[in-house]
């Protein structure tokens, strides 16, 4: 995977690159394939549902059954919704979202969309924001990846 910074160098001086949003289509890419936990600096970088291998997932109704231990070291079971938007704290979408706030701050308004279609098992993230500069310009980008 190739990211594309926002600077170049002309005529021997770094200058900002006008092309942003090729530069956070990419970015927003590199969150989505990295594995939470795996960027030793800041292991809240990336995102969870690329950690996922061996969880229980429930076809039919869309979600993963993933165990975590409470404070009491008993088992704990919750389960997530793969399609979704990031209003539902219940989603990956949510959990995307927030990333996806924390670090591109080139996006303000951000809002997330999963849908996972069962047949070809895929799933499409949608990426809708604006820019955040002095003019609002809308932010479009999507993201189609397979799974299991």
């Amino acid at each position: 995977m190739n990211i594309k910074i926002p600077f170049s160098i002309q005529k021997g001086e770094i200058q900002r690159d006008e092309d942003r949003i090729s530069s956070i289509n990419q970015f927003i890419e590199l969150i989505v394939e990295t594995q939470m936990g795996s960027f030793i600096p800041d292991k809240n970088f990336g995102f969870i549902f690329k950690n996922f291998q061996f969880e229980i997932f429930d076809e039919q109704k869309g979600t993963l059954k993933l165990p975590e231990k409470n404070r009491q070291n008993k088992e704990v079971k919750y389960e997530k919704k793969i399609s979704g938007s990031a209003k539902n704290h219940n989603t990956f979408a949510y959990d995307l979202k927030k990333n996806i706030e924390r670090y591109e701050t080139r996006l303000k308004n951000v809002e997330v969309k999963m849908k996972y279609e069962q047949l070809g098992k895929i799933i499409t993230v949608s990426v809708t924001a604006e820019l955040n500069t002095d003019k609002s310009t809308d932010y479009k980008h999507e993201i189609i990846f397979q799974v299991w």
